[in-house]
């Protein structure tokens, strides 16, 4: 059984590719596991406290404040003191933003953005008025989370363009001048997860990964460890065990197929492995997703 890993969200609607939802360290293990995607993402935090990083950089995002995913950029994040924190993400292909016509907007805003000629500013705090009126239009957006109602879709779409505009007047978007457009120890950890992503299901050596990216074993493992956070063998088994909760909720496949399908030769090792990433057993997982309990 083949699970193919990709690192782009899937929008449940094609033709409005936007999606929001809710993380917090007790429904996962990373708030936010360390990935990238072509997507923009707009993270609000409402409790506690959020250590996110970008790239190379790091940011504590306080309640109440905002940060902003360009596309492209590697990011993870966990409570900045191990208290709880929960935070909302709103996703989005930035091509929706397009214009059918190629207008003076188009030209200005759009096309720049989607080159990466211009890049949001990563931490939303609030210090200023722009940055309250984004953070007002990100909550706006939240807000309207689970409604249906005609019309929807163009307050959604222009809320988004209402953040453009913002950061557009205050003179606040990033160039590429500023915020290079590539940095070699990221595009180094990128070449390491794709290989980890289209190799999970198979057995994986920190020898191998290491020649990827042609460095000795004892300093990658210490470039990886600083930037994901985890150990090689734990980045694995997280996204291991994502996959494995894909195939479980998918309800085609029995623990131990998935076991397998998601690199484990051994059953039980899988299960214990899901146990300490997760808290629960992959049947337990299973009858907690089917019931519609918080997993």
């Amino acid at each position: 059984m083949a699970v193919k890993a990709v690192f782009e969200q899937t929008f449940e609607e094609h033709s409005f590719p936007y999606m929001l939802s809710k993380t917090n360290n007790e429904m996962y293990l990373d708030i936010i596991y360390c990935h990238w995607h072509n997507s923009i993402e707009f993270i609000y935090v409402t409790e506690g406290v959020l250590s996110l990083q970008v790239d190379m950089n790091f940011y504590d995002i306080k309640a109440g404040e905002a940060a902003i995913i360009n596309s492209g950029e590697v990011h993870y994040a966990n409570s900045a003191n191990e208290g709880f924190c929960n935070a909302y993400a709103i996703v989005f292909d930035p091509h929706m933003l397009n214009f059918l016509e190629h207008d003076i907007c188009q030209i200005k805003y759009i096309d720049p953005l989607l080159s990466a000629e211009i890049k949001f500013p990563t931490h939303i705090a609030g210090n200023h008025h722009w940055e309250n009126q984004v953070i007002s239009d990100i909550e706006r957006l939240i807000s309207l989370d689970g409604r249906s109602f005609t019309g929807y879709e163009l307050l959604t779409k222009s809320l988004l363009y209402s953040i453009v505009a913002t950061v557009a007047n205050a003179d606040a978007f990033i160039k590429s001048s500023q915020k290079t457009l590539g940095n070699p120890k990221v595009d180094r950890l990128k070449k390491v997860m794709t290989y980890i992503h289209n190799h999970f299901h198979e057995k994986l050596y920190i020898s191998d990964l290491a020649a990827e990216v042609n460095m000795s074993e004892d300093n990658f493992y210490k470039y990886f460890k600083n930037a994901t956070g985890k150990t090689p063998t734990e980045f694995i088994n997280n996204f291991r065990m994502q996959m494995a909760e894909r195939l479980l909720m998918a309800g085609n496949a029995s623990v131990s197929e998935v076991g397998f399908a998601v690199g484990f030769d051994n059953v039980s090792y899988f299960i214990k492995t899901f146990k300490k990433y997760r808290g629960c057993t992959p049947r337990e997982y299973l009858k907690r997703f089917q019931s519609g309990m918080s997993i």
